[in-house]
């Protein structure tokens, strides 16, 4: 017991003893809005650019796209040590000139339901900064989680690389009304996520190739309980999620 209290009397005096979401804004005022503003300055570079039809990189010879932003090591206060390698993120068109007012992506449908992928971590990394900046609040306008910030400017301002993602398809899969209304469910209309990745240096704005993305629902799939229209929509993101890594990994360093 008496271990038990002295340590978390130690978290309590660790947790005290850091900086405040304001004194973290300030801090990182200066670097971050210059980053945030080299990111906005892509948003008309990408509307501009044709859409890729194919596998398009320009990269130097050298260059090696790193995703992960921290290693699988944690310092003395317990969190995690930055990836030295790492130089590249993901984020969506949408968000680039004002992620502090970025609006979820959803799926074409009238549902209003959320598209998500595993490889979009720009929340972390670039909305909740662009929002702390912007009115000292978190998305939504949520209290600030401190500790997720720190990660998040050093996610920021080490990235010198941006993946935009373009998907102006997002068709989603959904179920065949004709069996519904027959009470029936044996099939389901399949979807598609089409569109592009757009490789850019953040510092010049140089476009660095690409490729394209085209992504349908598996002919058949097992649904595991009632929720069929969830499922099918993870089946498909999920989808997308795997081609986007396998594609990533031919231009990231081997691991």
């Amino acid at each position: 017991m008496r271990t038990s209290s002295s340590l978390s009397f130690a978290l309590f005096l660790a947790a005290c003893g850091g900086p405040s979401a304001s004194e973290l804004a300030e801090a990182h005022r200066a670097p971050a809005t210059a980053q945030l503003t080299k990111i906005a300055a892509l948003a008309p570079l990408v509307a501009a650019q044709p859409q890729l039809t194919g596998v398009e990189w320009k990269l130097p010879a050298e260059l090696r796209l790193d995703f992960e932003p921290f290693a699988q090591q944690y310092a003395d206060d317990g969190s995690r040590l930055p990836n030295p390698a790492y130089n590249t993120a993901i984020a969506y068109e949408q968000h680039l000139a004002n992620p502090s007012e970025a609006q979820n992506l959803e799926w074409q449908s009238g549902s209003k339901d959320l598209f998500l992928l595993l490889v979009d971590r720009s929340e972390s990394w670039l909305i909740e900064p662009a929002c702390l900046l912007a009115s000292g609040r978190g998305r939504y306008g949520s209290d600030p989680v401190v500790d997720n910030l720190k990660n998040g400017f050093s996610w920021l301002e080490r990235t010198k690389y941006l993946l935009v993602l373009r998907l102006p398809m997002r068709k989603p899969p959904g179920l065949v009304l004709s069996e519904l209304e027959a009470g029936e469910m044996k099939s389901f209309e399949g979807g598609q996520v089409a569109g592009d990745a757009l490789l850019f240096e953040i510092a010049s704005s140089a476009y660095l190739g690409g490729f394209a993305i085209d992504v349908r629902s598996a002919n058949e799939l097992e649904v595991r309980d009632s929720r069929v229209h969830t499922q099918l929509q993870l089946a498909l993101s999920g989808d997308v999620d795997r081609f986007l890594e396998a594609e990533l990994a031919k231009v990231a360093p081997p691991r």
